[in-house]
């Protein structure tokens, strides 16, 4: 039989448990970040380079708290909590407002996001219905318009696009989940997928995918990225990616790391370089490097 000593024991541990599960739990994010890139041009014996700087301010609002898988940077490969979220781009003058919604009502999803950039006068606007057939499995339907709210009812300025979410759930918190979109000519597929892990010791893995096809009849292309981030605990990881089939030499590394259990920044470099012949049988190569600066605040 238990003493009173040990049940009293437990209930501490629970109540401590839980309210270190529930401090893992987040409705809003509030993000910032800075990026440089530096591009140059090489042929004929010549080489330019221009650089260009841009930001972004962002938030993020979940009606029901969203819980982590451990790490405070990991959620559910699929969405399961309304919100609502707004941006603000910035580089060389111009500016992109953001603002984008999504409602769970049972098993449907209504979704909606609106994009205006003031230097093209360009309002891109997507309107979407999805229907859960189960926690783990998504089917989503959208029309998307480069032509703003008017566009959508004009299918010659709209296209649809269709997508398809599966999550493989295995022991804990690990999952396989794979994503499929593509549009309604099946011009553009692109397949994602994720595998999440936690290892011994607090540790977790990630490993993720995505193959891109395009193909229509004038132009196709395949492309096939990878990626993988090491997590030491929930507070700290670092990760990479490369371009495995693709027209381009690519990759990427980051390192992020949480200095609480609110705040965190994550320092990233892309590096591409890519090859192609003008009209005039001249070789062009073009590299980009790029670095980026992010810090998000989450409670």
């Amino acid at each position: 039989m238990f003493s009173k000593t040990t049940l009293s024991l437990a209930t501490l541990a629970a109540i401590a448990f839980s309210q270190n599960a529930f401090a893992d739990d987040y409705q809003t994010f509030f993000g910032a970040s800075v990026t440089s890139n530096k591009t140059t041009v090489k042929g004929a014996g010549s080489s330019t380079s221009e650089s260009r700087e841009a930001w972004n301010l962002n938030m993020q609002y979940y009606f029901d708290p969203r819980p982590t898988l451990g790490p405070l940077a990991e959620f559910d490969f699929i969405n399961q909590q309304s919100r609502i979220s707004a941006g603000l781009f910035g580089a060389s003058g111009n500016r992109q407002y953001s603002l984008a919604g999504e409602y769970i009502m049972d098993s449907l999803v209504f979704s909606g996001t609106t994009v205006y950039d003031n230097d093209s006068d360009t309002e891109f606007t997507n309107i979407g219905l999805a229907y859960f057939i189960n926690k783990d499995i998504k089917l989503s339907i959208s029309r998307e318009s480069s032509d703003g709210l008017g566009g959508l009812f004009d299918s010659d300025e709209s296209v649809f696009s269709f997508g398809a979410d599966y999550v493989h759930q295995m022991q804990g918190n690990d999952y396989v989940g794979v994503s499929y979109r593509t549009d309604e000519d099946f011009l553009q597929q692109i397949v994602n997928t994720k595998y999440f892990t936690a290892l011994s010791g607090g540790r977790y893995l990630t490993v993720d995918a995505t193959l891109n096809v395009f193909d229509d009849d004038f132009f196709s292309d395949e492309r096939l990225d990878l990626g993988a981030s090491y997590y030491f605990n929930d507070y700290t990881s670092i990760g990479a990616g490369f371009n495995l089939i693709g027209d381009d030499d690519s990759y990427s590394l980051f390192a992020r790391h949480f200095f609480n259990k609110r705040s965190s920044i994550l320092l990233s470099y892309a590096n591409s370089e890519s090859e192609f012949v003008s009209f005039g049988d001249e070789k062009i190569k073009i590299k980009n490097d790029s670095w980026n600066l992010s810090y998000v605040y989450q409670y």
